[in-house]
């Protein structure tokens, strides 16, 4: 606006000039000089009102702007510090992953050294087992069929102080029973107190569970057959330990073979 009131006013001088001097002409030109510096005095005051205006918009939009900063700063060290704890819990976590492995590694070693043992652990069971068993054959071998002939002399020197039985002798004897017919190693007859007794004995190298349950079985067709109080028993050099609560629930006397290894109360 102050731009379009110069303008008019050097329009208007300039018309003068061009015109015939005069008196009126002069005095034209000092009213419109006074207009125009009138003009101009309002339009630097409109100016300045709206510079005043447009700063503090702008004083406004400063503070808002240094607002902004802070906060973004204050979020920027947040951040910084959020990294840093990340940076150091990623540390942490590196270490515990390093640990880890090396436990991982120790672990493999470890289940590697055991394998190791195992194997050998197993070679040496194998070559006990085939030693043991060679051992065995040849005492199987050097006895024969003496297990029976043990028995005959440990089983009644056994029934008389552990049992409190007394048998005279024990021999082979053959029964039958319906259209069966089967062997006893040892029988013999028997006597505790007043009570009379027939004494079964079956002499085996190895004395299983199934062995004393076939045992028990033949014992009582026996005992049906003759109508006497049967007293089973069982002995060899080869007991599993399993045989022996099958023995007890069945009522089989298992005669130790370690009695006669120790050599009992024989004379």
């Amino acid at each position: 606006q102050l731009s379009l009131n110069h303008r008019e006013f050097v329009t208007r001088q300039l018309k003068c000039v061009t015109q015939v001097p005069g008196p009126k002409c002069y005095q034209g030109s000092r009213l419109h000089i006074h207009e125009g510096q009138a003009a101009l005095q309002r339009g630097l005051m409109e100016l300045q009102a709206r510079t005043d205006e447009r700063l503090g918009e702008l004083a406004f939009a400063q503070r808002k702007t240094e607002q902004a900063l802070t906060k973004l700063a204050t979020s920027h060290e947040e951040l910084a510090a959020s990294h840093k704890e990340l940076a150091a819990s990623h540390k942490e976590l590196a270490a515990s992953h390093k640990e880890l492995a090396h436990g991982q590694t120790l672990l493999q070693k470890g289940l590697s050294d055991l394998a190791q043992a195992q194997r050998s652990t197993d070679e040496r069971l194998q070559e006990l087992a085939r030693t043991m068993n060679s051992g065995f054959g040849k005492i199987y071998k050097m006895m024969g069929e003496t297990v029976e002939e043990i028995a005959r002399y440990v089983v009644p020197h056994y029934l008389e102080h552990e049992e409190g039985i007394l048998v005279d002798r024990l021999e082979v004897q053959f029964f039958t029973i319906g259209e069966s017919h089967f062997e006893v190693d040892l029988t013999g007859d028997g006597r505790r107190g007043n009570e009379e007794i027939l004494v079964l004995c079956e002499a085996k190298r190895t004395v299983d569970v199934r062995d004393v349950e076939y045992f028990h079985e033949k014992a009582k067709d026996v005992a049906e057959a003759t109508g006497r109080k049967v007293f089973p028993v069982m002995f060899g050099p080869r007991c599993p330990w399993r045989a022996h609560p099958r023995a007890r629930e069945l009522g089989v006397l298992l005669v130790p073979w370690d009695y006669y290894m120790s050599g009992g109360r024989c004379s």
